[in-house]
């Protein structure tokens, strides 16, 4: 841990801290431990680094004090890692207790697919992950509880899934506040992928993809790394950037262009809204947070950023996104406004048309050009300006933009062919051939020659139930009912 990476854990240490291990960095079989922090755009920066012939809890004490040598007690809001406790035991032990312990929510989903298996039948396995994901993605606490030992009872009674329900009771029922979304909502993170995809930019791009057998080689590559995400932060500090929030952000601002302002319902106190969604049917509530922040992450349409508001919904609750129906909610706002300062400014807005509409009726009343140039520069000024008061939203302004641009390239070309003969084509004559005259030759196709591996699969490919499945698994669950009989069957 260098200088700049002890600021960043100081600095960002208090919200979410992510732990994971990964193996394959040299020959000598030795794991990399990571520890990883989220910035102020959401994006993963490396904090700390452990290479270690083994992770237990006695190694990982010593690791976790010497950091605390260096930055002090830490207590994060949010500790994320694998289902294994010597991680987490070992951070107790040296640091402060989280005030929330999660559990990936990838590394959950993989040992509930790679452990189905302990099911021979293979359409109770399919039954089995789809009320398994029903549990995870249930948000309400008191109806998962009782749909959770339901659930329990169903599978012990069985003598199919019994083995799985064993398996499941000891690992799982005395942890659901580590992987059940009812008890992270808000939490600001989901999975440990950030950390994921640092191991593979590692392996892949800076290893290139080779199992190197020096040690040190790996230590540059850990080096190189650190150093390029330290000037990916500089960059982010002085010039900016659009990072992974910002661009998901964005794709939800264009789908609420998609939907109706009527969707929202204001509330009486007007610090919230209800929202109806258009394909599920459902409620979603958005509250005000906060009235302004000062964040990177905001949308430079709906003048609001990612803390300002919070919905109901899994995007905004579990995954810490900007969700559609805040996007709505911004927009059913400012509409609201600019009908306020419409109805205000009614005057003026009339008195500006009309002098507009004067402008703009001398400019095409004027048949022959002015011989003073400086008088009509002064019109065309004018009659810019007023277009530009008028403009009121960020999309009238890149759409004034984009016509100036074109203006600009045609003026351009008139001053550069001003001297120039008149061209009859604007293909040059030696491209000037017919389509069906030009015999282009394919490209030579290519094919891997490596050997493949017949590799046992480990993990079943079942498809995560939707919403409709989910609505109709709860249900049953809520009313323990089997789900073949009392209840009509989805598609």
């Amino acid at each position: 841990m260098n200088d700049h990476q002890k600021s960043m854990l100081s600095k960002f240490g208090k919200d979410d801290i992510c732990i994971d291990e990964t193996h394959g960095m040299n020959s000598y079989h030795f794991n990399l431990t990571t520890i990883m922090v989220l910035d102020d755009l959401r994006e993963g920066f490396p904090c700390c680094f452990m290479i270690s012939n083994r992770v237990d809890e006695v190694v990982l004490i010593i690791f976790f004090s010497k950091i605390r040598d260096k930055t002090g007690i830490i207590q994060p809001n949010v500790f994320m890692s694998d289902m294994a406790e010597s991680v987490y035991n070992a951070w107790v032990v040296q640091m402060e207790p989280p005030k929330h312990r999660l559990y990936c929510t990838w590394h959950v989903d993989r040992a509930w697919r790679k452990n189905l298996n302990k099911i021979k039948n293979k359409t109770k396995q399919v039954e089995i992950y789809k009320v398994l994901r029903t549990l995870l993605v249930e948000q309400d606490a008191e109806a998962f509880s009782r749909m959770f030992d339901n659930a329990i009872n169903r599978m012990a009674k069985d003598d199919e899934t019994i083995n799985f329900s064993n398996y499941f009771t000891s690992y799982y029922a005395s942890s659901v506040q580590s992987w059940a979304y009812c008890y992270r909502i808000h939490a600001g993170i989901n999975t440990n992928m950030l950390i994921e995809r640092m191991h593979r930019t590692l392996k892949h791009i800076y290893l290139q993809g080779k199992k190197v057998k020096r040690l040190d080689k790996s230590l540059h590559a850990l080096m190189k790394y650190t150093r390029d995400k330290s000037i990916d932060r500089l960059i982010v500090l002085h010039k900016g950037k659009i990072c992974s929030k910002v661009k998901e952000l964005r794709k939800r601002h264009k789908t609420s262009l998609l939907m109706s302002l009527e969707m929202v319902l204001e509330n009486v106190d007007h610090n919230n809204w209800n929202v109806l969604s258009g394909k599920t049917s459902e409620m979603y509530e958005v509250n005000n947070l906060k009235s302004n922040c000062d964040c990177k992450i905001n949308c430079s349409d709906c003048q609001s950023c990612i803390h300002c508001y919070s919905c109901s919904c899994i995007d905004s609750a579990i995954k810490r996104n900007m969700c559609k129906h805040i996007h709505l909610v911004c927009q059913f706002l400012k509409r609201k406004n600019n009908e306020n300062i419409i109805t205000n400014n009614t005057l003026t807005n009339l008195e500006r048309t009309n002098e507009t509409t004067i402008i703009v009726s001398q400019l095409n009343n004027s048949t022959k050009p002015s011989n003073d140039l400086a008088n009509e520069k002064d019109k065309v000024r004018l009659y810019f300006n007023n277009i530009l008061d008028g403009i009121s939203s960020s999309e009238e302004l890149g759409i004034l933009k984009k016509c100036l641009s074109s203006v600009t390239r045609t003026l351009n070309a008139l001053r550069s062919n001003a001297n120039s003969q008149p061209f009859k084509s604007l293909t040059p004559s030696h491209c000037q051939t017919s389509p069906n005259k030009l015999k282009i030759t394919p490209q030579r196709r290519f094919h891997s020659t490596k050997s493949k591996r017949n590799v046992e699969k480990t993990t079943l490919n079942i498809e995560v139930p939707n919403q409709v499945e989910q609505n109709f698994i709860a249900a049953s669950l809520l009313l323990d009912v089997d789900q073949n009989e009392d209840l009509p069957q989805y598609n």
